[in-house]
């Protein structure tokens, strides 16, 4: 059927060890290039990511379980949220994953990523938003 077959080309064809090595590359950028923007603007921001994906927390470390986690400065990234959205950059929902590259992202694409991060973070700065935390699992 064709839904093997799409399986099959998307393995062997699109996610290739080059496609993984560029999603990884790309992703590590991002991770530096938050870690960078930290530095500059002097903002705690915790930077992790694994592979493609990555997160950011605003704090001067990740979290390691859930009571640290609800601890987070939520209202900065709020701000920072909506701020990408306004920037037409899609963070990913949930305040655990900003990030995920996909074999399709190009440089140009994580530079636009990263500046408008800039200026997202420096408006998290100053400007704090309102906002309620509600998981459904």
């Amino acid at each position: 059927p064709i839904s093997v077959r799409v399986a099959i080309v998307t393995l062997k064809e699109i996610l290739t060890e080059q496609a993984f090595h560029h999603m990884h590359r790309l992703s590590e950028k991002l991770k530096k290039g938050y870690e960078d923007i930290a530095e500059d603007l002097k903002v705690d921001l915790a930077v992790t990511h694994w592979g493609p994906s990555g997160m950011i927390y605003f704090s001067d470390k990740a979290p390691k379980n859930y009571r640290e986690f609800i601890k987070l400065d939520f209202k900065s990234w709020f701000t920072y949220f909506y701020y990408m959205i306004y920037k037409g950059i899609l963070p990913m929902v949930g305040f655990n994953e900003q990030w995920t590259v996909s074999v399709m992202h190009t440089e140009e694409e994580i530079d636009k990523h990263l500046e408008a991060s800039n200026e997202a973070i420096k408006l998290a700065k100053v400007q704090k938003t309102e906002g309620s935390i509600f998981e459904a699992f």
